[in-house]
């Protein structure tokens, strides 16, 4: 029998950093699909900050409605 001697240990590589292209790009791809997604998502009515529901502001009195709470503001204008 031969004695095989042991091989050298290889250092781990590790792997490069991703170019600063790669991370804008990849960066910008996913502004845009979640921007696409909140466009959908509004033009579709489906946004909770434009809906008609009812409103928590202290400004409205019971119906939640624009309307409503229009005609009891009170409107005060300055005349000189």
């Amino acid at each position: 029998m031969t004695d095989r001697p042991t091989p050298a240990r290889a250092t781990p590589r590790r792997k490069p950093l991703p170019s600063a292209l790669n991370v804008i790009t990849g960066a910008l791809g996913l502004f845009l699909v979640v921007l696409t997604l909140l466009a959908l998502q509004v033009r579709s009515g489906n946004d909770p900050s434009l809906s008609g529901g009812t409103s928590t502001s202290s400004g409205t009195t019971g119906s939640g409605s624009k309307a409503a709470a229009a005609a009891t503001r009170a409107v005060v204008t300055k005349t000189s």
